[in-house]
């Protein structure tokens, strides 16, 4: 990659479409990746007859990194516009919450109307939650945490509970830009207030209290990451970040399962090493592999989605069998992982994109005086 190329990617210019980058996306593969092996290892153990083999908790790792790259992505994606001379701040806001609505909710929606459907439809043994009334439909729906039965605020599909996170920090960093001011001086101080309030939660608070929550400084991470990205001072050599990466990335796969406070600090401060090692070797991620790679990453919303229906076919299959022993669970898991990632590209490639691409179309802005360009959702 030429210097002016790099140059172009960490300074975007006004109104100019951003690059996608490669190491990014293929990021958010692997970290979806995590999510769906800490699953597979949970539904293995529940559902074989002996309860064999480990769970690998630090899967849950991949939500951290989905965080941390959501901060990245948002600041930096929506910086060409902001830059724009003359911008309106109150239409810039809307139409960053407009665009992340088009990409975010759509194949949502539909997941949890699937969900709804299998589970009226299919033995109540094969699902682990309640049989949602309609309030707790209406809520997850709408994003909106929920106390079920089992004291926490799960939405029906259960994964959507991280998209919560998201949400909120979608509207704190609309508030930013509706104040045509900084946004990570903005939004920062918000999250770190969250991030307290959490301190004096109870059972008793309300569900949307939920959102209080450590998790959220990783949002601030990502953003702190995005801002020393575009300002060029991500210039590692190849070979500290090739060796930053591996140690952060071994951390998060292999090493100690942080508590609830020390997750952001650990977890989500490798993650940003990771993040910000696989920036400074963007211009090497090139070739086939890479493209296939990236790929991956632009599903990994999908991915994120339709896994937990794969997952549980597959449950029923090993139950079924009764198969149990360390090499059927490593080829279960193996396998669930294979038809997770071909179901999650095919559903990216034939529902997601042309169903985002065509409401993107619908909600193109007439006036054409900028363009709000923000990178596909990490979760």
């Amino acid at each position: 990659m030429s210097e002016v190329r790099q140059a172009s990617i960490m300074q975007p210019q006004r109104g100019v479409s951003l690059p996608r980058l490669q190491s990014v996306q293929i990021l958010r593969g692997f970290a979806a990746l995590a999510v769906v092996g800490f699953h597979a290892t949970v539904l293995w153990k529940d559902r074989s007859p002996i309860g064999f083999g480990p769970v690998w908790l630090n899967g849950v790792a991949g939500v951290d990194l989905f965080f941390v790259i959501s901060g990245f992505i948002i600041l930096w994606g929506s910086s060409a516009f902001v830059a724009a001379p003359g911008h309106d701040s109150i239409r810039t806001a809307c139409k960053f919450i407009e665009l992340r609505l088009i990409r975010v909710v759509p194949i949502y929606w539909l997941a949890t109307a699937l969900k709804i459907i299998l589970i009226f439809l299919m033995p109540t043994h094969l699902f682990l939650n309640e049989r949602p009334d309609l309030w707790r439909t209406v809520l997850s729906f709408l994003f909106f945490p929920y106390n079920s039965i089992y004291g926490n605020f799960q939405p029906i599909l259960t994964v959507g509970w991280t998209l919560s996170f998201e949400l909120s920090f979608y509207l704190i960093f609309a508030v930013a830009l509706a104040m045509a001011a900084d946004p990570l001086l903005v939004a920062t101080p918000i999250l770190v207030a969250l991030a307290l309030a959490s301190i004096w939660r109870t059972l008793n608070w309300p569900a949307v209290m939920a959102l209080a929550n450590p998790l959220v400084l990783e949002f601030a991470l990502g953003m702190a990451t995005a801002r020393l990205f575009m300002n060029g001072r991500l210039a590692l050599k190849p070979w500290v970040a090739v060796m930053a990466l591996a140690l952060g990335a071994a951390y998060l796969c292999f090493g100690p399962r942080p508590d609830y406070w020390s997750r952001p600090v650990l977890w989500g401060g490798a993650a940003a090493l990771v993040l910000a090692s696989a920036l400074a070797l963007e211009p090497f991620v090139t070739g086939r592999m890479a493209r296939y790679l990236s790929l991956l990453g632009e599903a990994s919303y999908a991915l994120y989605l339709v896994h937990g229906f794969v997952l549980q076919l597959a449950g029923v299959a090993a139950g079924r069998l009764h198969l149990h022993g360390p090499a059927l669970e490593t080829a279960f898991i193996a396998v669930s992982l294979t038809v997770s990632i071909a179901a999650a590209v095919v559903v990216h490639l034939y529902v997601e994109r042309p169903l985002t691409k065509s409401l993107r179309k619908l909600a193109k802005d007439r006036n054409r005086r900028g363009r709000l360009i923000v990178e596909p959702a990490p979760l």
